[in-house]
């Protein structure tokens, strides 16, 4: 048993896109660097799971492969070419699709950065669908082990690592928020930034919807 890991890319419309392909083993051990073909036979073999990581767009060679191996159908590649309009979590026949969101305040921004990531979760597959600025997935793989040894070899495992991987800096994200509007308040009430009123309204707004993007989420995870 292993798990293995292969970045595959396709160039589209000059644009680089990358997939990365995982594969647990029934024993939990790692192993970077399959095959398509590797990933095909591996879920042939019920004793392991599947993996596979897509950044959008996706192109329509991923499509293809996923209903080639997973069967699945027009509705499912929907899942992973479209976007969403909120956090949700909906049961289908073969999988459970859930929608969350990786959230960034960068440093100079007045708005709350969200980036949709999109998880089709069957008995023995993960697919993961997520834009190029999510950082967190870089150090997914190096999580993976500690969450199948804490956890057990299964799907809920190799899944509880990409939802901690977002989940795990909202806090910190809503703090930040808070922090950036306790001091424009406190410069606005001091007269020394009277013309921060409307960036104080617009930043009680984003902390507003960055509360209701992280609830649901929060429940789910």
């Amino acid at each position: 048993g292993l798990v293995a890991c292969a970045r595959i890319a396709v160039r589209i419309s000059g644009v680089m896109i990358m997939s990365t392909m995982l594969i647990v083993g029934e024993d939990g051990s790692v192993q970077r660097d399959a095959t398509e073909t590797e990933v095909a036979h591996a879920w042939r073999n019920e004793g392991q799971i599947v993996w596979i990581d897509l950044v959008q767009p996706v192109s329509l060679e991923s499509q293809q492969f996923l209903t080639e191996v997973f069967d699945f159908n027009e509705g499912a590649i929907e899942h992973v070419t479209r976007p969403h309009l909120g956090p949700r979590a909906v049961r289908f026949r073969s999988y459970m699709l859930v929608v969350i969101y990786d959230v960034t305040l960068p440093a100079a921004a007045d708005e709350v950065q969200k980036d949709e990531l999109v998880l089709l979760v069957g008995d023995r597959f993960l697919v993961s669908i997520h834009n190029p600025e999510t950082q967190q997935f870089a150090q997914l793989s190096k999580n993976l082990e500690r969450s199948l040894s804490r956890y057990g070899v299964e799907i809920g495992a190799v899944a509880f690592t990409v939802l901690e991987s977002i989940a795990v800096h909202y806090p910190l994200m809503v703090e930040e928020v808070r922090l950036r509007v306790d001091a424009l308040e406190e410069r606005v009430l001091n007269r020394e930034e009277p013309e921060g009123i409307t960036d104080l309204y617009q930043l009680r707004r984003e902390l507003t919807a960055l509360r209701r993007v992280i609830a649901p989420e929060e429940a789910l995870i």
